[in-house]
């Protein structure tokens, strides 16, 4: 007999066309014995079409029919001949412990028991030669025994089924694929939610199965790695089972639409529907991607120039990406797709990475994102990507991706192919609101009485004294190597330090250690309280100034020869120096560095003093001017003073005597024009009285910010002026430093020896 096509009371199956195949079939004897010859049978087959072996309905043929010579599944001419005895064979069914009686051979209808009596409960056994008689390929066929009258046997419980050669195993690939014999070819990627179709073809011995045309089962399937019998672990995809009918071994799936995307996915083919005995899964997998990333967000969702959120440039910040189910990878930015906002200097750069996805919604989130720059930014469309998802797709083949590039398409090409890549689909919302993380200061200068326009060369400047400092900030990020922020701008609004606020810059002031004992290092910080301040912001950098001054004492104090003077800028934001920057102290005692120096100079508490004078009516009077400072014991000059200068209409003129008349009279006498100072000593010459008049005249000196009525200059009477430095006013009158210095010019009046024993000039 052979090896068997299968095992007891299981369908068999033909491997090549018009295969010749054996049945033995055994039947059941009971309740009576039947003697030798004593029933005449024949054998019948059906095709069950889509009902069973019982209940057949709608095959070829749709009814029982008798076995002949030409029918489809026909008796088939053999040795030995018909009705000869048939020889036991280890493979030959049996029936629980039943007692098996060898019949015949049968090559024709009909057949009875003519080798032996089958007693009650005993089965008698026949061996049927038959062959495919041009039967349709893939056809299931069941056969059975009758009486030779046709009336059925009783209790009828197993069927012999065979079926015509199957196909060896199937695939399937994309509809265009050509030619029609082609029975491999590849599956490109496909789009979730979006339909698509495919073929599947019949296969035998490597080639197209073209007597094949019944009805397969077709489903998509996740973690087979492809072939004969679908090895792995293959799990459907939900809602992707359909039938598909084959002709002439090929046919075309209904539309698959699968919502959720899958890496790695293979078409599974199984025959026949109802309990499947060829499945395969196509040889080319492929990715169902998603269309896009529908929404890119952030934590840091302020658009404007002010508010919160608001985040230092460098600081984490996130950002989450969704691509819907399925999706499970990690998404990539792209650097050139980053705009920053209208107006801005520069782009910023964004780093940092996403997490993988969450497979239930696809969203991929990354924590510790940074941007470099200041304000905010929208990443553009596709600006956040995957490629990598198709990775079982062969670019230029599967998809159409070009080498080096993204191809983010949703429409087909010619040849249906979608790109292998996707990003999102519509620009983010402005991601921000970014500040710099620092300032770091720069170019610091410090210019001594800078309101006289003295020369920088000055080395002091008198409490209540204007001086001016100059100082660059650069705002920076907080990155590993910080950078400019050149966004922080004044026109953008997004520079939020007023160069115009005195207090913004937080200035500081300390004595270091004075060089006159008693005193010791004095805090300032106090002492410089208001100011006036400029500068604007221009691609992350200001340049400032600051005029400023050490607040006046009530009393002298000081003198302050080691000065220093720092910055502690700070914005609305609280952006401000690094600790690490600070190298200034301004607290005493001391507790650590709170502030930058800018620069360094003398403070000094000064008065100015004036002495009478007298001498000849007949030439000018020299009037002693003094510039003093305190030196912590006494007023001395001032002989580091070049700087101070009066105008001659500072000199107010009053209560003349003698001879001597003063505006609104006319002027006897009068100032020169300018008085000037040279180590601290100046040089305020009366004019000699006009007609040689006798007599005296007070000299004040207006330190004030008020004038009023006239006074003399150069024997002229000139219109009063104030001089503006009241850093310079006395205690003359014995109250506060608060008074204008004053003095009495006469003429007339015999000077004395002065002391000068000879003087001699040589030219």
């Amino acid at each position: 007999m052979g090896t068997p096509l299968a095992a007891l009371n299981t369908a068999g199956a033909l491997t090549s066309t018009g295969a010749a195949f054996r049945l033995r079939m055994l039947i059941h004897v009971g309740p009576g014995n039947l003697a030798i010859s004593g029933q005449a049978f024949k054998l019948q087959y059906v095709d069950p079409g889509t009902g069973t072996c019982a209940a057949p309905a709608g095959g070829t043929p749709a009814a029982y029919t008798d076995v002949t010579a030409a029918t489809l599944i026909a008796y088939n001419n053999n040795t030995p001949l018909d009705g000869a005895n048939l020889t036991a064979n280890a493979s030959d069914p049996t029936h629980a412990a039943d007692t098996v009686k060898p019949q015949t051979y049968e090559e024709v209808n009909n057949f009875t028991n003519t080798t032996s009596a089958i007693s009650a409960a005993q089965d008698g056994k026949w061996d049927f030669a038959l062959k495919d008689n041009g039967a349709p390929a893939s056809t299931i066929y069941c056969l059975r025994a009758v009486k030779s009258s046709g009336a059925l046997l009783e209790g009828y419980t197993v069927y012999p089924q065979i079926s015509t050669v199957l196909p060896g195993s199937f695939n399937a690939f994309e509809t265009n694929t050509a030619p029609s014999s082609a029975i491999t070819g590849q599956i490109y990627t496909k789009l979730a939610g979006t339909n698509f179709s495919l073929d599947v073809v019949a296969i035998l011995s490597g080639v197209k199965l073209a007597a094949f045309g019944k009805t397969a089962q077709v489903d998509l399937v996740t973690g087979s790695t492809g072939g004969s019998n679908c090895p792995g672990t293959p799990v459907t995809i939900a809602g992707t089972t359909q039938s598909v009918s084959l002709t002439s071994g090929r046919g075309t799936t209904g539309s698959f639409n699968v919502a959720t995307a899958y890496p790695n996915v293979r078409v599974r083919v199984q025959f026949p529907v109802a309990s499947p005995t060829v499945t395969s899964c196509s040889t080319d997998n492929f990715s169902i991607r998603p269309t896009a990333f529908s929404s890119v967000t952030s934590n840091m969702t302020n658009s404007g120039t002010s508010g919160v959120p608001v985040a230092k440039a460098g600081d984490a910040f996130t950002i989450t990406a969704v691509a819907g189910a399925g999706y499970n990878l990690t998404p990539s930015i792209d650097s050139t797709k980053i705009t920053a906002h209208a107006g801005a200097v520069q782009n910023g750069s964004v780093a940092g990475s996403f997490g993988a996805a969450n497979p239930a919604s696809g969203t991929a989130t990354g924590a510790a994102f940074t941007y470099s720059e200041v304000g905010n930014f929208t990443i553009g469309v596709n600006g956040v990507y995957d490629s990598t998802f198709t990775a079982v797709d062969t670019p230029g083949t599967d998809c159409t991706n070009v080498v080096g590039t993204n191809d983010f398409s949703n429409a087909p090409d010619a040849s249906g192919r979608y790109g292998c890549s996707f990003g999102n689909s519509v620009a983010s919302n402005p991601i921000g609101r970014f500040s710099p993380d620092h300032f770091i200061v720069t170019s610091g200068t410090l210019t001594n009485r800078q309101a006289l326009g003295c020369a920088p060369a000055s080395t002091y400047t008198y409490e209540g004294e204007q001086l001016r400092v100059t100082f660059t900030l650069t705002a920076q990020n907080g990155l590993g190597t910080p950078a400019t922020t050149k966004n922080y701008t004044t026109t953008s609004s997004f520079a939020k330090l007023d160069g115009t606020v005195y207090t913004n810059f937080g200035f500081g002031a300390v004595d270091l250690a004075d060089a006159i004992p008693p005193l010791g290092a004095a805090a300032l910080t106090a002492r410089v309280p208001s100011g006036t301040s400029s500068g604007t912001w221009v691609g992350g950098i200001g340049n400032f100034t600051a005029d400023l001054m050490v607040s006046r004492a009530a009393s002298p104090d000081g003198p302050f020869e080691s000065f220093r003077l720092g910055v502690l800028p700070v914005d609305t934001d609280g952006v401000t120096l690094r600790t690490a920057d600070l190298n200034l102290d301004t607290d005493v005692p001391t507790n650590g560095n709170d502030r930058v120096l800018l620069g360094s100079s003398k403070i000094r508490f000064g008065q100015l003093a004036i002495r009478n004078a007298n001498g000849s009516q007949l030439v000018p009077l020299p009037v002693p001017l003094e510039t003093q400072y305190w030196n912590a014991t006494a007023f001395v000059t001032n002989d580091a003073d070049n700087c101070t200068a009066l105008a001659g209409s500072n000199i107010m003129l009053s209560n003349p005597l003698g001879g001597f008349t003063v505006p609104p009279g006319s002027c006897t006498t009068g100032a020169s024009n300018p008085v000037s100072f040279s180590n601290g000593r100046g040089n305020l010459i009366m004019a000699n009285p006009s007609g040689g008049a006798l007599g005296s005249v007070d000299l004040s000196v207006n330190l004030g910010t008020t004038a009023s009525g006239n006074t003399c200059v150069g024997g002229s009477s000139v219109a009063h002026s104030a001089a503006s430095k009241t850093y310079l006013q006395g205690a003359w009158t014995g109250g506060t430093y608060t008074v204008n210095p004053s003095a009495r010019a006469a003429f007339g009046v015999y000077k004395g020896s002065q002391e000068v024993i000879f003087i001699r000039e040589n030219f």
